[in-house]
């Protein structure tokens, strides 16, 4: 089974919102260190796909950290084949937004 979310952000402030919402969309056990580390060590593990929108319109404290937040989403994908990931600046198109498994 995939597990998928959709990460507007544009929606959140600070990195602990940011690793808060990819711990209860992906279901991350109660263990996870909501850090950048902890990320990697999770995504190379399962079947997961996450897609990133509205970079270009987060907030300021996410700005700087983005950049290396894609950068361990890139390491995570070529150590696991079955995890993807997508960036977009503006609004993930709609055909993408598959959220039925996050109601």
């Amino acid at each position: 089974m995939s597990e998928k979310a959709i990460i507007d952000l544009s929606k959140i402030t600070t990195r602990a919102d940011l690793h808060r919402l990819l711990k209860g969309m992906l279901l991350f056990p109660d263990h996870y260190g909501n850090n950048l580390d902890a990320l990697h060590d999770i995504l190379t593990t399962r079947h997961r796909v996450i897609i990133l929108s509205n970079t270009a319109n987060c907030s300021d404290e996410l700005k700087d950290y983005i950049p290396r937040l894609i950068r361990v989403f890139s390491d995570c994908a070529r150590e696991n084949n079955e995890f993807f990931y997508e960036v977009h600046e503006g609004d993930a198109p709609l055909e993408d937004a598959d959220t039925s498994t996050f109601d």
